[in-house]
């Protein structure tokens, strides 16, 4: 268990965030209330989600209004 803490400061006002956390107050509001509940996500719709993730792209791919870096980056990511 963590015991260094830093002050983060949001909308809200401050909070103590661990030291070696890689988030910032909203996160840590969320850690505090609402509980880990163990559930994950199947694999099945992490594979759906990134599928429809690329037939985003290749529509996109598609427009005539695409800038087409913007596209080649978002259709890495839908890949991976």
């Amino acid at each position: 268990m963590t015991t260094s803490f830093r002050i983060e400061h949001d909308s809200m006002g401050d909070l103590k965030v661990p030291a070696d956390a890689l988030w910032g107050a909203q996160t840590q509001r969320a850690v505090d209330n609402f509980p880990k509940s163990g559930l994950v996500m199947p694999r099945a719709f992490i594979g759906a989600l990134a599928l429809v993730k690329q037939a985003r792209q290749f529509w996109e791919e598609r427009q005539p209004h695409a800038p087409a870096q913007g596209v080649r980056i978002r259709t890495w990511g839908a890949r991976d």
